[in-house]
């Protein structure tokens, strides 16, 4: 991720020269990465209050509970007593290290997940050369991107849509909530500010 004239731009993997814009792949990933990195920002603000808090004990059965083992058995360290829940990770911690496991998302607590996911957000985020994500919300069980895509003339084919959905379904960082019952819609806008199509990966659309 590269900062730069106040925007941030997410980074996608190589597409061999091919246009970024036109099969989807690129985009699916980006849009899966900003998710992620939204949920990133909202699990460290949420860890960040609890210990200005006091809240160690607490903080250190977050960050377990998320499957953020070595950070839990660390904060876990830091209390006075250790928590029961973290003592078997202090001395002998799990295999993975500090690798961030996928957690799950309970239904009941989708709705503020998203609401926390999307403020975390900082926008613009620039996918690509040509599409740069201005909005994110969080609407009911749905988070909403709003796209603005910078080049004229260009539209969006039931092809790109159908690998779009395909790409956010297969990516890690919008799986849990995809499978606690979320959808994830984007809805591009022209540079005539004028809609030219939407996107929308559902559960039942990716099997979970």
């Amino acid at each position: 991720m590269a900062m730069g004239s106040g925007m941030v731009h997410c980074n996608t993997m190589d597409m061999g020269g091919a246009s970024q814009s036109d099969d989807g792949y690129a985009l699916g990933q980006g849009i899966g990465a900003l998710i992620a990195r939204g949920r990133e920002n909202s699990f460290r603000k949420k860890v960040g209050q609890m210990l200005a808090n006091g809240d160690c004990e607490g903080a250190a059965r977050f960050a377990l509970e998320k499957g953020r083992l070595e950070l839990g058995a660390d904060i876990a360290k830091s209390c006075k007593p250790a928590p029961p829940m973290a003592s078997a990770y202090i001395n002998k911690p799990p295999a993975g290290g500090s690798a961030a496991q996928p957690a799950s998302i309970s239904s009941a607590q989708l709705e503020s997940y998203l609401r926390n996911t999307a403020a975390s957000i900082q926008t613009p985020v620039a996918i690509d050369d040509v599409t740069t994500v201005s909005r994110v919300e969080a609407i009911g069980s749905q988070l909403l991107l709003t796209a603005n895509i910078s080049k004229e003339g260009m539209g969006f084919t039931e092809d790109q849509r159908i690998r779009l959905v395909n790409n956010i379904c297969a990516f890690d960082g919008s799986q849990p909530l995809m499978q606690a019952g979320a959808s994830i819609r984007i809805v591009y806008i022209g540079k005539d500010g004028r809609q030219i199509g939407s996107a929308m990966a559902t559960r039942q659309q990716c099997g979970f």
